[in-house]
């Protein structure tokens, strides 16, 4: 028989041969690509809205002089914190792990996930969460508030015993609402996750009011002596700075706390809770938890 057999190494395809769906796939990456850039337009990528939300919160403020707390005045309020036992002593090292551990100084801040797509306006809309961060040695937007109330002029002295509230710098300029450090009441059978979350405590947060509209009741605060002995006497003095001090939660009664054991994750690190909680010890004297420092 003639003839030579047919080459059947010869490739019949090669990879410039589009097969399958390439049509489908060509399209899809045009639309990821148009989709990017939209998003790149309009500033709403993830990158673009955390370093919105970083660049908002972390821009540094300026706090108010002098050794007392003025009206007007801006400052952050840290609670000092127990430095714990730290020691190579066994006995020492065999004490209860909740006494060996302390607690670190903090601040209260502004607890916010995530930029909103909207913007500032969409951020303000609701109310925020309000967190202790360990880092209390550079004021900014997070961690400053203004002290106000009705009827003050400023440069007032704030004085013991003087109902005021705590408005944020977030947004000043910018947006028509006042945001104020509020708690509310603990209400029977009022399905709150952040409350259940909190074992039952009422938790501090930032809630947006009208600028035309007046400071509900549930922001208002009244400052007291950390020690029992003393409140009567220092009742009308003005407030110091870089003292100890408690916040009464006038609608309440409670005191402001940082509630141990309750470590959030944020974008900001590892953050602990702030409610309206008095912890007393065995001579009916508030704690630690409550004890405040004007700076």
């Amino acid at each position: 028989m003639s003839g030579t057999l047919p080459n059947t190494t010869t490739r019949t395809y090669n990879p410039n041969v589009r097969v399958g769906n390439w049509n489908e796939e060509i399209c899809l990456d045009e639309d990821r690509l148009k989709d990017f850039l939209d998003k790149q337009q309009s500033g709403t990528l993830l990158i673009q809205r955390t370093q919105k939300l970083m660049h908002t919160m972390l821009e540094k403020t300026e706090r108010q002089e002098g050794e007392t707390v003025i009206y007007g005045g801006n400052v952050i309020l840290v609670n000092p914190g127990r430095e714990g036992i730290k020691s190579e002593d066994r006995q020492i090292r065999e004490m209860p792990r909740e006494l060996l551990a302390g607690r670190k100084s903090t601040s209260i801040s502004i607890n916010v996930d995530e930029w909103p797509v909207g913007g500032l306006e969409t951020l303000v809309q609701e109310p925020l969460a309000l967190s202790g961060a360990p880092d209390a040695e550079v004021s900014c937007v997070r961690n400053t508030f203004k002290i106000v109330a009705p009827g003050r002029t400023a440069n007032e002295p704030l004085r013991y015993g003087d109902k005021f509230a705590m408005q944020s710098l977030l947004g000043q300029g910018e947006i028509s609402k006042g945001m104020f450090v509020f708690s509310d009441r603990q209400r029977l059978g009022a399905n709150n996750t952040a409350n259940r979350k909190m074992g039952g405590v009422s938790p501090l947060q930032l809630t947006p009011v009208e600028a035309d509209s007046n400071i509900p009741y549930g922001a208002f605060f009244t400052v007291e002596s950390y020690d029992p002995l003393l409140r009567m006497e220092h009742e009308g003095l003005p407030v110091p700075k870089n003292q100890g001090v408690l916040l009464k939660h006038c609608s309440t009664g409670q005191h402001v706390a940082v509630l141990d054991n309750s470590v959030n994750r944020t974008p900001f690190g590892h953050e602990l809770s702030i409610g309206a909680k008095t912890y007393k010890n065995s001579h009916k004297a508030e704690r630690d938890n409550n004890y405040w420092i004007f700076q």
